[in-house]
């Protein structure tokens, strides 16, 4: 059964086409999240947290900081300040939710996949907003359908399922 459901996910990431009523509030969720980020970089709280990883110096910039970290601190520093202060981000199911949680990922795979560069193309900025519908919507399906809290998990792996699929 498992089998089936990643062939149904295989086939709607490689052939849904977004509607355009869907990209536009794509666009708004990125416009709130990089708010969200930006906001969060002036909390000495938040700054607490994302700062210790700044020693280690690579190529990818972090959205509102001079900052150039690796690849899985870049993710995780804008994921960090995202996540900070998502207020408007829950979704409530069976299972909850957070689909703030793919954006930073997707933005970093889309860089370092070379079809997405920090300052976006109308086409790059296009490409990245289907691909933020796709993972929200199978986030949202995959928490509206199955509950994992009550097995004793959090929503992650809903999270990644969506993130990883949809960065592929």
């Amino acid at each position: 059964q498992i089998d089936g459901i990643f062939e149904q996910l295989a086939h709607y990431i490689c052939h849904y086409e977004p509607d355009d009523e869907a990209v536009c509030m794509a666009r708004l969720c990125l416009k709130d999240a990089f708010a969200c980020a930006l906001l969060a970089q002036v909390d000495e709280d938040a700054l607490i947290r994302v700062c210790p990883i700044i020693p280690e110096k690579g190529e990818f910039s972090v959205l509102g900081t001079d900052w150039k970290l690796p690849y899985s601190r870049a993710t995780f520093a804008l994921g960090a300040f995202i996540r900070w202060l998502d207020f408007n981000d829950t979704y409530v199911a069976k299972e909850f939710s957070h689909p703030f949680d793919n954006i930073a990922a997707l933005i970093y795979a889309g860089i370092l996949a070379n079809t997405l560069k920090f300052t976006l193309t109308e086409t790059s900025l296009d490409d990245l907003l289907k691909t933020i519908v796709k993972a929200y919507e199978i986030q949202g399906v995959l928490a509206a359908t199955f509950c994992l809290h009550e097995q004793g998990f959090d929503h992650v792996p809903w999270v990644k399922v969506a993130t990883v699929g949809c960065a592929a």
